[in-house]
């Protein structure tokens, strides 16, 4: 992937040492301290492993503000984020070092007197071999939940939204717009009934307003679907930055990883262990994974110098405003006759909704987008029962806290997750040189 640092994040229970004091005498004599180095637990050495990129990646421009001198309006800003996995083994508690208790034996007579043999150092119990696996995902798994955060979060303003909104414009005004073409006989029945004594009232109800329901309905059609295009002519090129969140996962398992157990010290002496208790204790290991993951991206999309998504419904909307300013009769209506523009725009908007559909895979594009995730499995490990020793029952091991940690982002190309850049078509090289984003070596 890229460069690899590593540390060690080394753990010591810490110094221990044992004693003997004699009843009556003048303290506890104590031999020398365990060495560290030789109190280490191999298996809890931790490690912190980070993998990352440097090198450029995807290079995006975008506009200075109006004003700006001829040619300076460009200036070239990086996306320098790139794939990062970094994977963390340590042990959370106790933090570096075991605390340190004390143990003593029976008195025990010793000629005149009486002694007896003490502890003085950290406790621990078996069965702690090693660190959590990771609770990462895989590779492929992760560009599952990339592709799902970028369906979820897609700017709403997406050329297939707009082509789902298209297709159900013309849907609904259809039945009536197939009607245009008897609109002028219509018209002219009108004209020569609203002449005839006694008929006005009944064709103004039962002709005149629907027939005018209609026309302004298929004309109010026109203009919103006008609309709709322009914004989306007029919004091409902006970014729209989004941020998706997984709901996160938990998963907790209890394990028995050693019966019949007794707590360790070091060093051990059989002066301090009772025998009547020895082995009955149990190690149990709480494991629970957390999950988190989540989403960040800048979406735009683009239209090509070759683009026609309004070419045949030019100046049809502004002739249905105008339709919709006129105080309509007969009379008028007959004389602006909207049927050849009716029919042009009927005939013409499947082409339009086609090709703004033919863009709907490629036109959307991504400035960048990134896949994270956190994953962290945590195992405490517990004591439970008779320590085996002669100590208060108060006198334990501390819970042993290991834990795997992994931070994971993940690139995806302008066109989503899993892609394989030397295979991009001809139609999205040329989308990523006209945004200004290029695959720098």
């Amino acid at each position: 992937m890229g460069n690899i640092r590593k540390r060690d994040l080394p753990f010591s229970y810490g110094f221990g040492r044992s004693g003997g004091e004699v009843l009556g005498g003048t303290g506890i004599s104590w031999s020398a301290w365990v060495p560290e180095d030789g109190n280490l637990a191999p298996a809890l050495k931790g490690t912190q492993v980070t993998e990352s990129e440097n090198h450029s990646g995807w290079d995006y421009r975008f506009q200075e503000a109006p004003g700006s001198i001829a040619g300076n309006s460009w200036i070239e800003r990086p996306d320098i984020g790139w794939d990062f996995t970094m994977t963390k083994s340590y042990v959370e508690q106790p933090f570096l070092k075991a605390p340190s208790v004390v143990v003593a034996s029976p008195w025990r007579p010793s000629g005149s007197t009486s002694v007896r043999n003490l502890y003085e150092g950290p406790l621990s119990m078996v069965g702690i071999n090693g660190f959590p696996p990771s609770g990462r995902s895989s590779e492929t798994d992760l560009q599952v939940w990339g592709t799902k955060a970028i369906a979820q979060c897609s700017p709403t303003n997406s050329v297939a939204d707009l082509a789902s909104a298209l297709i159900e414009l013309r849907r609904e005004g259809i039945p009536k717009l197939v009607g245009s073409t008897l609109w002028k006989s219509r018209t002219k029945d009108l004209r020569n009934v609203v002449k005839a004594s006694g008929s006005e009232y009944l064709g103004l109800e039962f002709g005149w307003k629907p027939l005018i329901s209609d026309v302004k309905d298929v004309a109010k059609s026109f203009i919103e679907f006008d609309e709709k295009i322009k914004q989306y002519e007029r919004d091409a090129g902006r970014v729209v930055r989004r941020r998706y969140s997984f709901a996160p996962q938990l998963k907790r398992v209890v394990t028995t990883i050693h019966s019949n157990s007794s707590v360790n010290t070091n060093p051990s002496n059989v002066r301090w262990i009772d025998s009547a208790t020895a082995g009955k204790g149990t190690v149990f290991r709480i494991r629970v994974t957390t999950v988190n993951r989540w989403f960040s991206g800048a979406f735009t999309y683009h239209l090509p110098r070759d683009y026609k998504a309004r070419v045949g419904v030019l100046g049809l909307a502004d002739q249905a405003r105008q339709v919709l300013g006129l105080d309509l009769t007969p009379e008028v209506l007959w004389n602006v006759a909207p049927w050849s523009w009716a029919i042009d725009w009927f005939s013409s908007t499947g082409d339009v909704i086609h090709n703004i559909t033919d863009w709907s895979s490629d036109g959307l594009v991504m400035k960048y987008g990134y896949v994270m995730e956190h994953s962290i499995v945590r195992d405490t490990y517990t004591y439970v029962g008779p320590t085996g020793l002669t100590a208060p029952d108060y006198i334990r091991p501390p819970n042993y806290i290991l834990v795997t940690e992994t931070k994971i982002r993940r690139k995806a190309t302008p066109f989503g997750f899993g892609l394989n850049l030397s295979a991009l078509t001809g139609r999205q090289k040329a989308i990523l040189a006209a945004l200004g984003m290029s695959r720098l070596k």
